[in-house]
């Protein structure tokens, strides 16, 4: 397959699947989390990176309640890269990106290194059970994941309908470790 074909059809697959997204009835989270939560990569991290949920996504942000020994992480896009910032367990500033999505205020977060991540909660479009990830096309969490100083266990986290057989890969994007996809792992 050439590298045209297979940027076909990620783009064709994205449209499907946010299609799909749309479409699907909006569902309760309550079960990833719980299997999150007895994970032995959840409960041995120290560092656990999350996101804030856009539509359709899994909505993890009720974690952030838990009484726990972790710290959370959150993103935010930087010019074409993902900083990242500690959750701060007195200030729950976020701010609006221009296209709509909420993220870390830099002037109340305190910024990380990619290599402080021991555990990356990571959404997306589509993933496959060997690990293989659809994102949004923007490549930003790939940059991320693939930097020298990330070390962190990737859980790729979808609902069951976004786990498909197999996915168009390109050599540049990043192989989950596990896929979670609400009832297994």
């Amino acid at each position: 397959m050439t590298q045209k074909e297979i940027l076909n059809d990620k783009q064709q697959l994205r449209r499907q699947m946010r299609d799909l997204m749309r479409s699907h009835p909006r569902e309760d989270s309550t079960a990833h989390r719980q299997l999150l939560l007895a994970l032995p990569e959840w409960v041995n991290a120290e560092n656990i990176l999350l996101y804030h949920p856009l539509p359709g996504e899994i909505d993890l942000l009720p974690l952030l309640a838990e009484i726990s020994a972790h710290r959370f992480l959150f993103s935010r896009i930087e010019g074409d890269e993902l900083a990242l910032y500690y959750y701060p367990l007195d200030e729950r500033d976020w701010i609006a990106h221009p296209l709509g999505f909420l993220e870390p205020d830099p002037d109340n977060w305190e910024k990380a290194s990619p290599s402080s991540v021991d555990l990356a909660i990571v959404p997306g479009l589509a993933f496959d059970s060997a690990g293989g990830r659809l994102g949004r096309g923007k490549g930003y969490y790939d940059r991320l994941l693939a930097r020298p100083s990330f070390r962190g266990v990737k859980i790729g986290i979808c609902w069951p309908y976004q786990l498909l057989d197999s996915l168009p890969l390109e050599v540049h994007d990043i192989r989950m470790d596990s896929v979670l996809a609400g009832c297994s792992l």
